[in-house]
C-alpha cells in the first residue's frame, strides 16, 4: 500500500513540476492523474495509453496541459491528486491533517 501511494506521490510531483493549463481542463488532469496514481501506473507504463484514451486525453494534451501551468497553481493541483490517489489507497489525508498528524 505504501508502495502505491508513493508511486501515485511520485506521479502528482512529477506531473505539477512539467506544468498545466491549455486545452483539458485542470479538472480532467486531475482526475487523468489521479487514476494513473490509483492504478500504480506511471506515464512511460504502457498501460498510461489506455488511461488516458478513457479519459479521452493524449499525451499531448498533457504536455500541452503542463507548458501552460502557472506557479500558483502547482501546489492546489498536486494536492488533490496526492488526495484522490492516497484516498484510492485506503488513506483519509483529510483526518491525517496537513502534518501527517491527526487532526485534534
Amino acid at each position: 500500500m505504501i508502495k502505491s501511494i508513493s508511486s501515485g506521490l511520485a506521479i502528482a510531483v512529477i506531473a505539477v513540476g512539467l506544468s498545466a493549463c491549455g486545452q483539458i481542463s485542470m479538472e480532467k488532469y486531475v482526475d487523468v492523474m489521479a487514476d494513473l496514481g490509483c492504478q500504480g501506473v506511471t506515464e512511460l507504463d504502457g498501460k498510461a495509453k489506455e488511461i488516458f484514451a478513457k479519459h479521452d486525453v493524449t499525451e499531448k494534451d498533457i504536455d500541452k496541459f503542463r507548458r501552460n501551468l502557472k506557479r500558483d497553481q502547482i501546489k492546489p493541483m498536486a494536492d488533490q491528486i496526492i488526495t484522490k490517489v492516497a484516498a484510492c489507497h485506503g488513506v483519509d489525508l483529510k483526518a491525517l491533517g496537513q502534518q501527517g498528524q491527526p487532526q485534534q
